[in-house]
C-alpha cells in the first residue's frame, strides 16, 4: 500500500465533506468468526499519548507511518478488525480498508498528563449515538484510577453510565 492512498485523504475531505458519512453508510460490516475468537488490532494508542514501542519512545508518532503499518496489519489473514479513534478509523475507512472488518470505536477520555484533573477528564472520542449511526460494532472506553485521586468514584460512575448507554443501544451487538 503506497502512501498516495493516505496523502490524498485531506484533498478528498476538502472537496467532498460528506464522503466520510457516505463511506460509513456503504461499508460492509465484518462478522464474528464461528469460534468466537477474534484478532482485533488496537489503534487508539496515539490519542492517549502512548507513542512508544520498546525503547523507541516515538515509534507511533508519525501518523503516515502509523497508517501505513495499520494498512499492512489489518489486511493480514486472520485479522478480524480494528479498534481506533475516529480520526484513524475514518482514514482507514476512506482508504477502503474497513470493508468486511469488525470496527470498534474508542470512547477515549482526554486527560492532561500531570494535571490535577488528569483522572477527572472528559470523553473526547466516540459516543454511543455516533457508534450506532456509523454502524460500528462496538465501543471501548478506557478507565483508570489512582489511590490518591479523591474523585475516583465520580470518574468510575461516569464511565459506567457511558458504557450503559452503549449496551442499551440495540444496534450495537455485544
Amino acid at each position: 500500500m503506497g502512501s498516495g492512498v493516505f496523502s490524498d485523504l485531506t484533498r478528498r475531505r476538502l472537496r467532498s465533506p460528506g464522503a466520510v458519512a457516505q463511506a460509513w453508510a456503504a461499508r460492509t460490516r465484518g462478522t464474528i468468526p464461528a469460534d468466537d475468537r477474534m484478532m482485533i488490532i488496537a489503534a487508539d494508542h496515539p490519542a492517549r499519548g502512548a507513542l512508544g514501542v520498546g525503547a523507541d519512545a516515538t515509534a507511533m508518532a508519525s501518523r503516515p507511518e502509523l497508517l501505513e503499518r495499520l494498512a499492512v496489519t489489518i489486511t493480514r489473514p486472520g485479522v478480524d478488525g480494528v479498534l481506533g479513534t475516529a480520526d484513524i478509523l475514518e482514514d482507514l475507512l476512506m482508504a477502503g480498508l474497513l470493508e468486511g472488518k469488525l470496527v470498534f470505536g474508542s470512547m477515549n477520555r482526554g486527560g492532561l498528563q500531570g494535571a490535577e484533573f488528569e483522572f477527572d477528564d472528559r470523553w473526547t472520542g466516540y459516543d454511543a449515538a455516533t457508534l450506532a449511526a456509523h454502524g460500528l460494532d462496538g465501543g471501548s472506553t478506557p478507565s483508570r484510577s489512582e489511590y490518591w485521586f479523591a474523585r475516583n468514584f465520580t470518574t468510575a460512575w461516569a464511565t459506567v453510565r457511558r458504557t450503559v448507554w452503549v449496551i442499551n443501544d440495540s444496534s450495537i451487538e455485544l
